[in-house]
């Protein structure tokens, strides 16, 4: 059952407390939460307001949300979401137990431990730790920045290994207006699509046009711009509207989308 704070006090003395952030809820707090019902009894799960998991790491679930999946676990009686400290909430439902895991032990803050020893709660420290969600998400994190970085080396490796402009085959409007483009450009477009996910691309020095329509052919918005007015002539109808004649210094903002050099 979810209780709202002024619920609190109808459970005074008769359930123990366990208290945390649980974002994302793991295995490990599964065993938390068990080791403390065997320990003390029917659990109140005391959940971290929405602002203090924010300056730990991006919310995962806010926390109505983390409060309906905790409330569903068998060894879980009451759930709260906390909108205060821990220590008002420890005042208000006075707890028999207050159990959190042996990492706490000689680190809990001294104003808990103090609302503790006034009201005659049990501080209790299980040791169930596995790994915390924080760490989970470093490592989750640590390996997409990774993953990125591989994908970001794959492109750069693929544009080092092109042939230089002077050797490659050339391809004239009606090449391009029949939609023939060389290889090269099609590989170059599945691999930023593939790399950067994005949704919207500048191509400066763009020619002819021939990637923003491979682009488009990978669902991705893209615009150009280059120096010559001869390349807009020449581009396909289908991507012309979409190449600007002009320099980048010369457009009015910023670019604010990838872009491609």
């Amino acid at each position: 059952m979810i209780l709202g704070f002024d619920e609190l006090k109808r459970h005074r003395r008769q359930v123990a407390m366990v208290d945390g952030a649980f974002d994302p809820l793991h295995h490990g707090h599964i065993a938390y939460f068990r080791r403390a019902r065997e320990q003390s009894g029917p659990l109140l799960c005391n959940i971290a307001p929405d602002r203090y998991v924010e300056t730990k790491h991006p919310l995962l679930l806010e926390g109505a949300s983390r409060a309906l999946v905790i409330d569903a676990l068998s060894d879980i009686a009451y759930t709260h979401v906390s909108r205060t400290d821990t220590e008002t909430v420890l005042r208000e439902l006075c707890p028999t137990h207050f159990v959190k895991g042996k990492d706490w032990e000689g680190r809990l803050p001294l104003d808990q431990v103090r609302v503790c020893d006034e009201l005659g709660i049990e501080l209790v420290f299980v040791d169930t730790m596995h790994d915390s969600s924080s760490a989970r998400l470093r490592q989750y994190l640590q390996a997409s920045v990774s993953n990125d970085n591989d994908d970001l080396d794959a492109l750069e490796q693929l544009i080092a290994r092109q042939r230089p402009p002077h050797e490659r085959v050339s391809v004239d409007s009606e090449e391009q207006d029949g939609g023939r483009a060389p290889a090269v450009e099609g590989r170059h477009a599945v691999a930023i699509r593939e790399a950067f996910s994005p949704r919207r691309v500048l191509d400066v020095g763009c020619g002819r046009g021939t990637l923003l329509r491979l682009l488009s052919g990978q669902a991705v918005e893209a615009d150009g711009v280059d120096v010559d007015p001869r390349m807009r002539e020449l581009a396909p109808p289908a991507v012309r509207s979409r190449i600007q004649i002009q320099t980048i210094s010369d457009r009015p903002d910023p670019p604010t989308t990838p872009t491609i050099w």
